[in-house]
């Protein structure tokens, strides 16, 4: 076997195994962002286009899985895909900040293309051992700040 078809049948194998270990079923209830929201603000999901459904620990405790369903591809679209969306994970306890891993052949382990209405997305932090479950954390995705949100 060549070397180009070793690292595709590498690939496709390490993109199964990920799926496989990441695809766990999210949490049945939603989970909202806690705390008051401002007199006549327009919800979370009205303003930017999408529900977050769940945030919780998976592979091993080694990376936090974000779940969320997009309602408006076009307001979720204004969020991910602007240059400065790199999403980041802020641990409210400590303040450490978890990033989006980006894999050889797989690429970053968020979304890349505008959404589509009625999916739900994923997007993967890595977790060097510092959140348990119970912990609150808090989305940055440019400007946008989802949570405080509760690890399940």
């Amino acid at each position: 076997m060549s070397r180009r078809a070793h690292r595709a049948v590498v690939a496709g194998g390490l993109t199964c195994l990920l799926w496989l270990a990441l695809g766990q079923a999210m949490i049945a209830e939603p989970i909202k962002p806690e705390g008051p929201a401002a007199p006549g603000a327009t919800s979370f999901e009205e303003q930017h286009g999408f529900h977050v459904q769940g945030i919780k620990l998976t592979a091993a405790d080694h990376m936090l899985d974000l779940r969320f369903r997009v309602l408006d591809p076009d307001l979720t679209w204004q969020v991910l895909g602007a240059k400065d969306s790199r999403p980041v994970l802020v641990h409210l306890r400590t303040g450490a900040r978890l990033v989006v891993p980006s894999m050889a052949y797989v690429g970053r382990l968020a979304p890349s293309r505008k959404p589509l209405k009625d999916r739900v997305y994923f997007m993967f932090f890595s977790n060097p051992g510092i959140v348990k479950p119970g912990d609150k954390v808090m989305i940055l995705i440019g400007s946008v700040e989802i949570g405080p949100l509760t690890v399940a």
